[in-house]
């Protein structure tokens, strides 16, 4: 059974890591485009492509696709100059892009052409950056393990970067990853500590995001009351903003501890409007988790019937993000990253020692 409940599709974005950068010489958007698509300078060409994608693509409400073909164009010209800038950047915009549209497989395999190159040219922003896009398509896949390992690794890059705001986002992703390890205490410290920086930053989205990784801490610790009142306190702030994911899993929550209650009647009331508010969103895991409840909820009520639709739904939902045939994928891009970077070592070693392959 899954624990985790799922953070709002626009804070999941915040999530990946995707924060803007300055550009102090901004141009306009037909100049932009007009060197992009015909300055004689294929490295000037990519520049002019990542800045119209920084400023008119990825700061705009434009499509996935359109945005994923610039990106393509830019990453195969790189790579046909091996031009390290262009790579990182357009494969990690891309494993970003193929993340928001649940397509982990090319997701993982840009996340890693970006991490290796910018493991290879010693690029920290992007190297933390990519590590938590990882951990983020693994977190998406329910790995909780593999996503606080990634979220470590991001997290120690940023430390030494001093970049606070990061650091909150990754203390946020493991805490949550924690909570669905059942390692309440853990995961309280680490919310906690983002919600510091979050208060200081005075962001109401993410604190109120906080605010609802503490009430599941609590649920999970069976401190029902505090719980409630989070939920309760939270809820309307969603509504108003119209963020159905955090309202889905708050409904959800309430059936939860209700049907823990011997509650029936109440818990299916809430668990139904959990699950009609699922509908509204793109994020599988509360369509998974109000699927759960219900099915828990009419096989209590004795409505096998009922019960049994909820739980079929509930477990094609929850076998479509666990599939195997991703595990061997994101297993073989993993393996051959760490084999590459393996000989990378072994080559400079035996350059230092100034043996011959």
């Amino acid at each position: 059974m899954i624990k985790l409940k799922p953070i709002s599709i626009k804070y999941f974005l915040l999530l990946l890591g995707l924060f803007f950068i300055n550009l102090s010489n901004a141009q306009s958007y037909e100049s932009l485009k007009n060197k992009w698509l015909n300055d004689k300078s294929d490295t000037a060409k990519i520049n002019a492509g990542l800045q119209l994608h920084e400023k008119y693509y990825y700061q705009s409400n434009d499509s996935l696709q359109s945005e994923n073909r610039l990106l393509t164009s830019l990453y195969y010209l790189s790579v046909k100059i091996k031009y390290s800038i262009g790579i990182i950047e357009s494969s990690f915009y891309l494993g970003n892009n193929y993340t928001v549209q649940i397509a982990p497989k090319k997701a993982i395999e840009y996340f890693y052409i970006s991490l290796k190159e910018s493991e290879k040219i010693k690029n920290d922003e992007f190297t933390a950056r990519t590590k938590m896009g990882i951990g983020i398509v693994y977190f998406i896949k329910s790995n909780w393990a593999k996503a606080i390992d990634f979220f470590e690794g991001s997290l120690l890059i940023n430390r030494k970067l001093k970049d606070q705001r990061r650091m909150s986002t990754q203390h946020y992703l493991i805490g949550y990853s924690l909570i669905a390890l059942q390692k309440y205490n853990d995961a309280k410290l680490y919310i906690d500590s983002a919600l510091v920086i979050k208060l200081i930053r005075k962001d109401t989205t993410e604190i109120n995001e906080c605010r609802l990784a503490l009430a599941n801490i609590y649920k999970g610790q069976q401190n029902y009351d505090s719980a409630m009142k989070y939920y309760k306190n939270l809820l309307p702030y969603f509504l108003g903003h119209k963020e159905f994911v955090p309202v889905s899993i708050i409904h959800t929550s309430f059936a939860q501890i209700l049907y823990k209650k011997n509650d029936f009647g109440q818990a299916l009331i809430e668990a139904l409007k959990a699950y009609n508010y699922s509908l509204l969103t793109t994020a599988p895991l509360p369509k998974i988790e109000s699927c759960n409840i219900l099915y828990q909820i009419y096989k209590a009520k004795g409505d096998y019937k009922k019960a049994i639709y909820y739980f079929d739904s509930y477990q094609n939902l929850k076998d479509s993000i666990e599939n195997s045939d991703f595990a061997s994928q994101i297993s073989l891009a993993q393996a051959t990253y760490e084999f590459e970077k393996e000989q990378v070592t072994i080559k400079a070693e035996q350059d230092r020692k100034g043996i011959s392959i």
